[in-house]
């Protein structure tokens, strides 16, 4: 039986959502996604950057553009709205969610939870937004071919860790999709589990190293260096030019 809530359509078993799913290949098949081109239209980069800057502080704007002159992978992680604009002309299942919305390789890292214990997990939804499922994969996926190139990885090694990236979202999905949501709550990916996952010795030795440079960038390690007391009130300490209270104008 499938059970309705007053005022809402019907919710699908898991079975009839995973056959829903696949129907739709019939008209978005997954060769959709495989090739693309740059519209005659597409919108203008430097117009696009103009439009994101209007509501930043002026003096940041050159330390932005600084960066985004690193590498591509610096340009893609600073400008979403170039992905966005793309992406929304791409085919589509239209499966529409709550998404990051920037889900890129360098939003993912590690924090402390409540508990005090390390978890990896994103860490960025300043650009979250309904949108269609892909976009966040497929956003991550790109992200992960630049940084393999940045690292000078090869074409096939490049092609083996898309694979890795979209095989693990995939089975993950599924795993995830048969928990109840208190269960589902409740999973996260910490320290332990991460260097349990971990292949050989190098491996290992790299793993626990990051773990222990996200332990001393926890807020109790960093917030001496981050404030200071003002008599009887802690402020943020002035670092400029990145960090600064901003001057209030008549």
């Amino acid at each position: 039986m499938t059970r309705r809530t007053s005022g809402t359509a019907p919710r699908r078993r898991r079975e009839e959502r995973k056959a829903f799913g696949k129907s739709l290949r019939q008209t978005v098949p997954r060769s959709a996604h495989a090739a693309w081109r740059p519209p005659a239209d597409r919108a203008d980069l430097i117009q696009l950057l103009e439009v994101s800057n209007r509501e930043r502080l002026p003096e940041l704007i050159p330390i932005r553009h600084s960066r985004m002159l690193k590498s591509p992978l610096a340009a893609f992680r600073g400008l979403p709205s170039m992905m966005a604009h793309d992406l929304a002309r791409l085919p589509t299942t239209d499966i529409r969610l709550q998404t990051c919305g920037d889900c890129h390789l360098q939003n993912f890292g590690w924090f402390a939870s409540p508990e005090r214990n390390l978890v990896f997990d994103i860490t960025d939804f300043d650009e979250t937004r309904n949108a269609s499922w892909d976009w966040d994969i497929k956003r991550l996926v790109v992200s992960v071919t630049l940084a393999a190139r940045e690292l000078e990885a090869d074409r096939v090694r490049q092609q083996d860790l898309v694979h890795t990236v979209v095989r693990e979202y995939r089975e993950r999905l599924a795993d995830y999709s048969t928990l109840e949501p208190l269960a589902m709550w409740y999973e996260r990916l910490d320290s332990n589990a991460v260097m349990d996952h971990a292949r050989g010795a190098s491996a290992r030795r790299l793993m626990q190293h990051t773990i222990d440079a996200a332990r001393r960038r926890t807020i109790e390690r960093l917030l001496p260096d981050l404030v200071d007391r003002d008599g009887r009130r802690w402020r943020i300490k002035e670092q400029p030019p990145l960090f600064f209270h901003p001057r209030r104008t008549a």
